[in-house]
């Protein structure tokens, strides 16, 4: 099916192209092509920046953390994860909050804060 862009709402567009972004960004992110990865990221948080989409900005934070993570830049992605969980909070998102609480738990593990990842990970499944 070809979308005729001209008659599609603002929102509609909006949407579809997250939905660009978020597959091209997930596919560059299971393949291990982190900078390619990131500008899709960063495209799809624009857009929802833009309408103050939470929940949908949370997701984006934290597959960014993941990413930095990956890369061994543990600030970085520490950076991106705890906006990432205030969001999940404020928007009442349980799974996207147990799921960033897994993440940071990860994270402090890899930086052998064994003692804090145990209680975050605790977190995660309260």
């Amino acid at each position: 099916m070809v979308i005729n862009y001209k008659t599609v709402s603002i929102f509609q567009r909006a949407v579809f192209n997250y939905l660009l972004f978020s597959i091209r960004s997930n596919i560059y992110h299971k393949r291990g092509e982190y900078q390619k990865a990131l500008v899709f990221y960063n495209k799809s948080l624009q857009l929802y920046s833009k309408k103050i989409y939470h929940k949908q900005i949370a997701r984006i934070f934290n597959k960014l953390g993941q990413i930095y993570g990956k890369q061994n830049d543990f600030l970085f992605s520490s950076q991106y994860f705890l906006p990432a969980l205030a969001l999940n909070r404020k928007v009442k998102d349980r799974f996207g909050e147990a799921e960033t609480l897994y993440n940071l738990a990860k994270l402090d593990s890899l930086e052998e804060k064994y003692d804090v990842a145990l209680q975050t990970a605790k977190n995660s499944i309260r």
